[in-house]
């Protein structure tokens, strides 16, 4: 058998035992070009494939990458109302501006990656490993802001060192009223008062209690299959339910133009208020990428199917009455799909370097330090933007490298757990795991 021979019969191989664990439809054929490709004379995986090989094969490693272009755009929309610029820009026709339209792509492919992850972990991993990726670098980037950043903006403004700890609101209180990352706190005293957006230190906090929130009703769905020893099928049509009412509730807030306070908000222990003009459009977003990680062995990725969500993006984006409802599954498809296509060597360096949760927490006030400087009036909102960027994406990586990775290390440490049957997490079947190996969001890749 020649080394060609072989290499294709060990693909081949790998891709029988795939299809019998998973029950994925793409046959050996479509997964293994007959041509051998001019590196190492190793076989061509082509087109069509499942997400949920994507997702087994590495094929979405490239979600660091999407994600920090989500952090590049949440700057980018930041830059005219934080510069003294105007409104955010928003999509055509519509009142949804660019950082909007990025909160919820961060949010769709959290709920796909975690749900992931959710699928072989018992209730309290899946929370500690929640934990782990978000708190740590959220807890230190209060205490720069209060301990680092503020004093130093407090300095340059011709202030009196000492009367800094006893502003109001004082720098202790933004530490621990924003503690469980609720946002309570909003400023430190008069720090960039004199700036156009005001006092608003790190406006970009807000989202990280809901998409927590978002976890914590995952893990509630999916604890009732498993008390009722139910499978995943009723795991999936509970999150489709959930998607669906919070889809209508969003549409109907958006159409209407209610505001925070006519939509009310609920008040929950420790955390504060939580608003539902927030937190139904962020579930939805949440929920569309679950259902595609839960749906993952049945989605093909096509041509036929990347028009469709192209098509359904437009449509959603001019019809007001459907902004939701189309906009957001099909950025959440489009945005997994450009995990895929995105190809080269840097991918692995993103992926074990991944400053994009960091550039998200640390872009607002760099923009405000920037406007503070003055040098926003000369560059422009897009020139803002650029040189925010060029400052958060290495505190970012400083991030990563510092805090998150470090925090991740222990996300295997043991803790009392109750143990499953034949310990399966949930509602899979121990035959027809997805996910039994070692995914991408588990290797530390990105956000989840």
């Amino acid at each position: 058998m020649t080394r060609y021979s072989k290499e294709r019969f060990r693909q081949g191989s790998q891709a029988r035992k795939w299809n019998r664990l998973t029950g994925d439809t793409v046959s050996t054929e479509q997964r293994v070009s007959t041509t051998a490709s001019r590196r190492g004379n190793k076989p061509i995986l082509i087109q069509p494939l499942t997400l949920a090989a994507a997702a087994r094969n590495g094929s979405l490693d490239a979600l660091s990458i999407v994600r920090l272009a989500l952090a590049a755009t949440v700057i980018l929309s930041h830059s005219w109302p934080l510069g003294g610029f105007g409104h955010d820009p928003t999509l055509p026709g519509t009142d949804i501006t660019l950082g909007t339209m990025a909160v919820v792509g961060f949010l769709s492919l959290s709920g796909f990656l975690v749900t992931l992850s959710l699928e072989r972990l018992t209730a309290p991993r899946f929370i500690w490993h929640r934990v782990l990726r978000i708190m740590p670098a959220y807890w230190t980037c209060l205490l720069v802001i209060a301990l680092v950043l503020a004093p130093t903006i407090w300095w340059f403004s011709g202030s009196p060192g000492d009367a800094y700890w006893s502003q109001n609101p004082a720098p202790a209180s933004f530490v621990s009223a924003n503690f469980l990352l609720n946002q309570q706190q909003f400023g430190i005293g008069s720090i960039f008062a004199a700036n156009p957006y005001g006092t608003v230190i790190d406006g970009s906090l807000w989202s990280l209690i809901y998409e927590f929130l978002c976890y914590l009703g995952l893990v509630a769905l999916a604890l009732i299959c498993a008390f009722r020893q139910l499978r995943g099928r009723l795991f999936a049509f509970l999150v489709a339910s959930v998607a669906l009412w919070s889809g209508v509730v969003s549409t109907t807030y958006l159409v209407n133009d209610v505001s925070p306070a006519q939509a009310g908000g609920v008040s929950l222990p420790l955390i504060g208020e939580v608003y539902l003009i927030y937190l139904m459009p962020l579930t939805f977003a949440f929920c569309c990428g679950s259902l595609l990680a839960l749906g993952a062995r049945y989605v093909s990725v096509s041509y036929q199917l990347i028009i469709g969500s192209i098509v359904a993006l437009a449509v959603g984006i001019v019809w007001p009455a459907a902004h939701y409802l189309l906009v957001v599954p099909a950025l959440s498809l489009l945005l997994l799909v450009s995990g895929m296509v995105i190809r080269g060597e840097f991918v692995g360096w993103f992926r074990r370097n991944d400053g994009s949760y960091g550039t998200y927490l640390y872009g607002f006030p760099i923009q405000q330090t920037l406007v503070f400087a003055g040098v926003s009036t000369a560059l422009g909102p897009y020139g803002l933007a650029a040189l925010a960027f060029a400052f958060a994406y290495p505190l970012g990586l400083l991030s990563w490298w510092c805090i998150e990775r470090p925090a991740l290390r222990l996300k295997d440490k043991q803790i009392r757990s109750p143990r499953r049957p034949s310990g399966q997490p949930f509602s899979q079947t121990n035959t027809n795991s997805l996910y039994a190996k070692t995914l991408p969001t588990e290797r530390g890749n990105g956000k989840e």
